[in-house]
């Protein structure tokens, strides 16, 4: 972590060198969902900002509160075995909400294969309700 704000203004990435988060940031920009406390259903949209192993920033319009318990499911842009998709599902919190833009903070993910039609995803806990 010292060794990625070794530069007086700016990191080798280009973020201030004040800006000390954990883990090294990538600016990559994927689709993805998220639903805000355990008990909500309503699934809103948004794309990532950037990622680490960490946490992600998000650009959506809604925001939820600081502290907000969130579930994300990010659109994965490999493929398994190049023909599975995937879904990076966090579980994490809000961190800081301005601007259009959401922090969340992990606090657990896992991959997932993607939906396809007409197919319950695995681990989407619908099996598990029926």
């Amino acid at each position: 972590m010292g060794q990625f704000y070794h530069n007086e203004s700016h990191s080798s990435l280009g973020f201030p060198a004040s800006d000390r988060r954990l883990g090294i940031r990538f600016p990559i920009e994927m689709d993805l969902s998220y639903r805000v406390g355990a008990k909500s259903v309503e699934w809103l949209s948004g794309k990532t900002v950037n990622i680490s192993s960490s946490g992600v920033l998000i650009r959506t319009d809604s925001l939820p509160s600081r502290g907000s318990k969130v579930h994300v499911a990010l659109t994965w842009p490999k493929l398994l075995d190049d023909r599975i998709p995937l879904r990076l599902m966090v579980h994490g919190h809000v961190v800081r909400a301005v601007d259009g833009e959401v922090a969340v903070t992990f606090q657990r993910f896992e991959f997932r294969t993607a939906r396809e039609p007409g197919r319950l995803e695995i681990g989407d806990g619908a099996a598990e309700r029926a």
